[in-house]
């Protein structure tokens, strides 16, 4: 199975010609978020693939119109034997739309764990901000979320997807990361998942 993950940063190559060779035989899309809605339901439309996302937190627009995909944003969804769950949003640094304080992102996570008592096993956990303690010197508006650190810790899914902490905001950021047993992955701009 062939994942194209997008988030934050829209990528012209996958917009042109130049992308078909990126888009041929993609099995699904998933945006970690920041991102319109039309450039969403392009690459799923010029992919011929379904498309999951979760809100970040410059997604105002989704109050007005959303992508053409599923939101995964506190569910657990099955795609082709793969289990996905997703959260919207960041850590609260403005009070705008999809921001989330530290016990309000507990009470959404602690939700799903209810749903995953009978059957714990997650394959991809979606996500727009990262699981607290990966990046070094990072301000309040990027720091990520203990509750997902915690979350990644009990359930161990093969992968965690994010965005929303850019790749260029510090010298040899690393893309993947490892938690336990699960690959934490940036998908800031675009990312390829093959399983």
């Amino acid at each position: 199975m062939k994942i194209l993950i997008v988030s934050d940063k829209e990528v012209p190559n996958l917009q042109e010609d130049a992308g078909n060779n990126i888009l041929q035989g993609i099995d699904c899309i998933i945006s970690c978020g920041d991102l319109r809605s039309s450039y969403l339901n392009s690459l799923s439309q010029r992919a011929n693939a379904p498309l999951f996302y979760v809100a970040g937190n410059h997604d105002f627009h989704y109050k007005y119109e959303r992508p053409k995909g599923t939101n995964l944003d506190t569910r657990i969804v099955t795609f082709n034997n793969l289990r996905l769950v997703g959260f919207e949003g960041s850590i609260r640094y403005n009070h705008k739309l999809y921001q989330y304080t530290e016990k309000e992102m507990y009470k959404r996570v602690k939700g799903i764990r209810r749903k995953l008592f009978f059957n714990p096993h997650l394959d991809i956990v979606v996500t727009h901000a990262p699981p607290e303690g990966l990046y070094e010197n990072v301000d309040d508006c990027h720091r990520g979320f203990q509750t997902y650190r915690k979350f990644i810790e009990k359930y161990q899914p093969k992968f965690f997807l994010h965005g929303h902490y850019h790749l260029e905001y510090g010298l040899n950021i690393e893309r993947e990361h490892t938690i336990g047993k699960t690959k934490v992955i940036n998908c800031v701009g675009y990312y390829l998942l093959e399983l």
